[in-house]
């Protein structure tokens, strides 16, 4: 266990983050987080159902910026390819998990996420 934690380190030292990805299974789909950026100060980003490369890209793009508020993490979400978001009636992206509150104006669903 004390080398896998020692090349997180050495990831973290060289890149300022690194970023664990989770391959689907059971009811969980495929998801990335970042490990390193609360050292910064900054929340830790989550993302679900993109293939490794595609999620790493994603959240190397963004860690740059700081974080805001008492969150330790911040999920990154996307929309389908019609514009359509998780929580928004017709998504292909629908089955993405929203683990916070979704625009109750326009998304039909409770401000926690719910049907």
């Amino acid at each position: 266990m004390g080398e896998h934690y020692d090349m997180i380190s050495e990831i973290i030292d060289r890149c300022g983050l690194m970023v664990q990805w989770v391959g689907a299974g059971g009811d969980t789909p495929a998801f990335a987080y970042t490990v390193g950026l609360a050292k910064l100060d900054h929340p830790e980003l989550i993302i679900f159902g993109l293939s490794a490369h595609t999620a790493q890209g994603v959240l190397n793009s963004i860690f740059a910026i700081p974080g805001q508020g008492p969150l330790p993490a911040l999920q990154v979400l996307y929309p389908d390819a019609a514009g359509l978001w998780p929580w928004q009636l017709g998504s292909t992206v629908a089955d993405e998990p929203v683990l916070g509150p979704v625009p109750a104006a326009v998304s039909g669903r409770t401000a926690t996420g719910g049907q």
